[in-house]
């Protein structure tokens, strides 16, 4: 019997041994999470026998895998490292210095356009306001038009959008295209957004009317949203009308609508509402006339949805 736990012993040393030796080998496969050594997506205590390894100078961890394996962030490979990973695999609740957990934090609220698909007019710039990111940092954000990259940024917005990734883009003719916006990690692993069939048309012959460009909200998810309308054309300055409903589907009477919100003509092309005591989300309309100051009015509307509570 001791001879065979002595050989099973041995067996287990090879096995882990090998491993570390394959793991290293690999060294230039970017990590997908801290703590993830042998590039298997989860975090399990082989990864803490890599470590070891390293410790004890049998295998050294090299190249990028030091940082995905100095989980609580002091710099170097470490016993704790180590402890810190078999205990997450116990299901301890393990927090870093800063309250940082190793496994990767990343998001993707979804992405505003300044122009609705129709809206968008050939070789005028469209912004695009990206809600998102993707850590380990410094997150990227990158535009793909039919597959091709057009513009990446690692800038945060400016103001009233500092919390979000903003990309401009000019479409240089009118047509049909499909959009991919990733949110990429410092290793290029991305949560991607995608639109497609995104239109763009000509640019407007007949400049003698104000058109509506662009209704959007500076949140996907809050229920304290603000509305930004964006107008063209016809004689500036302009006005802006805000009427706000809450919509309902009903299988047989089709659509009900509620008014619940609304701001008069006004210089203000911002409207913000509080839409927290109607309950957790749902479906509303939002519906913007714009009058310039010859008194021409174009009016637009959107339906949209809110799907979960404003963490505030």
């Amino acid at each position: 019997m001791k001879k065979l736990m002595r050989l099973f012993t041995s067996i287990l040393v090879i096995a882990i041994l090998t491993t570390c030796c394959i793991i290293s080998s690999n060294a230039a496969i970017p990590p997908q999470k801290y703590g993830d050594l042998d590039y298997d997506d989860v975090v399990t205590v082989i990864d803490a026998t890599i470590i070891q390894c390293h410790l004890a100078q049998i295998k050294l961890i090299l190249g990028d895998t030091q940082e995905a394996a100095d989980v609580d962030k002091d710099n170097e490979v470490t016993i704790l490292d180590a402890t810190l990973i078999q205990q997450y695999v116990a299901r301890y609740d393990v927090e870093f210095p800063d309250d940082e957990y190793f496994l990767v934090d990343a998001y993707l609220y979804g992405v505003i356009l300044d122009y609705d698909s129709g809206k968008a007019m050939a070789s005028i710039p469209v912004n695009f306001y990206v809600d998102g990111f993707n850590e380990p940092g410094p997150s990227t954000v990158k535009l793909y038009v039919d597959h091709e990259l057009v513009v990446q940024t690692s800038e945060l917005g400016l103001p009233p959008h500092e919390d979000e990734y903003v990309l401009t883009h000019t479409f240089e003719k009118a047509g049909t295209y499909d959009l991919v916006i990733c949110v990429c990690d410092k290793w290029g692993e991305s949560l991607d957004w995608r639109i497609d069939d995104y239109v763009v048309v000509d640019p407007v012959t007949d400049t003698s009317k104000p058109i509506i460009t662009s209704i959007r909200r500076d949140s996907l998810i809050s229920l304290t949203p603000e509305f930004i309308a964006q107008a063209q054309y016809g004689t500036a300055p302009y006005e802006y009308k805000f009427e706000l409903y809450s919509t309902w589907y009903f299988d047989d009477e089709g659509i009900d609508d509620y008014l619940i919100a609304s701001q008069d003509f006004s210089e203000d092309d911002t409207f913000e509402v509080d839409l927290r005591h109607y309950g957790t989300g749902g479906l509303y309309k939002i519906i913007v006339t714009v009058r310039d100051s010859n008194g021409a009015k174009t009016t637009e509307s959107q339906i949209f949805e809110i799907h979960t509570v404003d963490p505030a």
